[in-house]
């Protein structure tokens, strides 16, 4: 598992479909406004019970009455994003930045995209846009992705930096204590990474990544019991997945006194 599979927030029809919308153009009534803000609602709502193929049948429908409602090319972008047509995520994103520049959310979608290209500097300059937005909620989010973006350079002290900005806005942001936890095991502070991955896991104990970092500091700090139920607490987290049948391989490979 990559890194940018943390970022999963967060594409049934083809691109051909999608540019038949683009291009048809009707006078926006206001009729016609208020029934597309009325469905692009309802695509929200699916969206936000990643129902997909829901969401994007309605965000469509809303899209064709009022193609210049940077929510909605907002909302189809995160749906893209989630059925990974990335390319299409990006182009969306970008439609409602040029119709509201000042648009926050949009931007940090736009660079969440970017990560998952590993497009790193795209990314960084997005992020960095929106925590420049003083009216932006959550700070810490996009300073946690810009450290995310580091960590895939393999820019260390960047990294560091960054999630310790984001841990100065919100100090118990899970995403921020483990991606420390990956800079310290990268540079070999393994006491520090074992540390910051215990916090880390206690704030979202739902995520197999964070066990499965965790289990490497116990591995490195001599925790080695710690470690094989690290990796157990993967494989009941993520059952099935190549994360899952790696842990167990290094569970195996762990033979207690």
């Amino acid at each position: 598992m990559s890194i940018t599979d943390l970022l999963k927030r967060t594409i049934v029809l083809g691109i051909s479909f999608l540019m038949l919308f683009a291009c048809t153009t009707p006078q926006v009534t206001p009729q016609n406004d208020k029934k597309a803000e009325s469905i692009r609602d309802l695509g929200a709502a699916f969206l936000n019970r990643r129902d997909y193929a829901s969401a994007l049948r309605e965000l469509l429908k809303a899209h064709e009455l009022n193609p210049n409602d940077p929510y909605v090319h907002n909302f189809l972008g995160l749906t893209y994003m989630a059925k990974k047509k990335i390319a299409l995520s990006i182009d969306h994103f970008k439609k409602a930045l040029r119709l509201k520049p000042d648009y926050a959310f949009a931007k940090n979608n736009l660079g969440v995209a970017y990560l998952e290209l590993k497009q790193w500097d795209l990314a960084i300059a997005q992020f960095k846009l929106v925590t420049e937005d003083l009216m932006y909620t959550t700070p810490h989010r996009a300073w946690g992705n810009i450290g995310v973006a580091y960590l895939g350079k393999r820019d260390y002290p960047n990294a560091e930096i960054s999630f310790l900005s984001a841990l100065e806005t919100k100090p118990q942001y899970g995403y921020a204590l483990w991606g420390l936890g990956r800079v310290y095991l990268a540079t070999k502070r393994y006491q520090q990474a074992r540390q910051k991955l215990e916090m880390a896991v206690k704030g979202k104990s739902n995520s197999a990544r964070f066990y499965m970092d965790l289990a490497e500091a116990y591995e490195k700090t001599g925790g080695y019991l710690e470690a094989k139920q690290s990796y157990v607490k993967v494989m009941e987290l993520a059952p099935g997945s190549q994360l899952a049948r790696t842990a167990r391989h290094r569970a195996n490979l762990i033979v207690l006194p």
